[in-house]
């Protein structure tokens, strides 16, 4: 349903950013160049305001990775409230786009932002090492990783995989 919501929007004159947040979801469910069109064309009309609704720049923040355009994403990432889900989004679509060390330096922003890492930016940032494929960058990053997430079978099995690769 979400082509319906995309041509349901375009009827509409003044969205609100309710509107816009549906809009956002039904491009990101897309991820087609059209769907990401769509974004670029109604992100560049949004109201200063708007900028400061959390839910819709999320939003758009997902969309733009989905749709496959994490350049703008990290633009639109710098000027966001900062969070584990967030640089967890950008990380994923750095690993989706073989962009390994844009993942390694997000990781590495993330610790100097002082936020804790969670399971899904541990396995983005084991998914980067996979790719480089370096063993001392990826050792010493693998002794970052707290005890109780090396204990989870999907933090072992990325882990394999990488070492296996």
């Amino acid at each position: 349903m979400a082509n319906k919501a995309i041509d349901l929007f375009k009827e509409i004159k003044s969205p609100d950013s309710i509107i816009l947040t549906f809009l956002f979801n039904a491009c990101a469910q897309i991820k087609t160049n059209e769907a990401l069109n769509i974004l670029k064309k109604v992100s560049k009309q949004l109201p200063e305001g708007f900028y400061s609704d959390s839910r819709l720049i999320t939003s758009l923040f997902d969309a733009l990775i989905k749709c496959g355009d994490c350049s703008s994403a990290e633009i639109l990432f710098s000027k966001m409230i900062k969070s584990v889900t967030s640089y967890g989004n950008l990380m994923n679509g750095f690993v989706k786009e073989n962009s390994p060390y844009k993942t390694l330096k997000l990781f590495n922003q993330m610790k100097i932002d002082n936020i804790k890492a969670d399971m899904i930016t541990y396995l983005c940032v084991i998914k980067a090492l996979s790719q480089i494929g370096d063993y001392s960058i990826s050792q010493s990053t693998i002794e970052q990783i707290p005890n109780n997430f090396l204990g989870d079978y999907r933090v072992q099995t990325a882990l394999i995989d990488m070492w296996v690769s």
